[in-house]
């Protein structure tokens, strides 16, 4: 098993892969113990939601709701996205919801290693309509994910929570692969290609990030399909929305831009 399993094909990897990824390029047992979005960025001592302590019992035991100072969280607001306070969360009964996302996230083994591995510190975000989804990821911040606070009693509120929970953590998971093997040539023409999942025209690397993260959630979701009657609904869904959407991009196997390792990924996914 290499490093190189984690693209063979969507969800192909061995459950022990992501932490070998992450300990190659991210350090041992410290970093991972010690980290926090707050100390990454400013050093200073980080503020968990009061009751995360349950999380300890989940699938993701190194997980923590991490609140952020105002300062940071100002920070963030700069960029459009409004991070959710303590009474947010307790209001929309949101340790309940993320724990239930977690159960049905542990469905696919190696789907719940890679958020086990890569997701040290959640942040839940405010979103301004209640029926669109918002989440982010820099790898400039390793370990942390931003993913919307769903509304209370929502509809799919555990499904969606899931997936932008998936989504982050398999974005972080290609960024650290990127540190071993390139898959876009830099000093190829960076033109901008046309995603069907922002509906804008994104960088090569963009769409080839896009078509990893789409392209396990695909794999994830039919195999809950399969599992889970309770997920049925939305399950095929997603596959369905997500198989469309993949098939829009086929085109960019033929892009030069793509190394090798780019060309594999995009092969082995559409």
């Amino acid at each position: 098993m290499t490093i190189y399993d984690l693209i063979a094909r969507p969800a192909g990897w061995h459950p022990s892969a992501p932490i070998k990824l992450r300990q190659k390029f991210l350090g041992e047992y410290s970093s991972w113990y010690h980290y926090s979005t707050a100390r990454h960025l400013s050093k200073s001592t980080p503020t968990f939601m009061s009751n995360s302590e349950r999380l300890a019992s989940s699938p993701c035991p190194d997980m923590s709701v991490e609140l952020l100072s105002k300062e940071l969280a100002d920070a963030w607001k700069s960029m459009g996205l409004q991070l959710a306070k303590e009474c947010d969360l307790e209001n929309n009964m949101f340790l309940d919801t993320l724990l239930e996302s977690l159960v049905l996230i542990q469905e696919k083994r190696e789907i719940q290693a890679t958020v086990a591995a890569m997701c040290r510190s959640l942040h839940p975000l405010i979103s301004s309509d209640c029926d669109v989804d918002i989440s982010f990821s820099d790898p400039a911040l390793p370990f942390s994910i931003f993913v919307s606070c769903p509304a209370p009693h929502a509809k799919y509120s555990v499904e969606r929570l899931a997936e932008g929970i998936i989504h982050e953590a398999l974005h972080l998971q290609l960024s650290l692969f990127e540190k071993a093997e390139p898959l876009v040539m830099y000093n190829s023409d960076d033109s901008l290609i046309y995603s069907p999942w922002k509906g804008e025209r994104r960088t090569l690397q963009g769409l080839v990030h896009g078509i990893y993260v789409f392209g396990n959630l695909r794999e994830f979701w039919s195999h809950v399909v399969k599992r889970r009657p309770q997920n049925v609904e939305f399950g095929r869904a997603r596959v369905r929305a997500i198989e469309a959407e993949l098939f829009g991009v086929t085109h960019i196997v033929n892009y030069s831009g793509l190394t090798s390792s780019g060309r594999r990924l995009a092969s082995s996914f559409l």
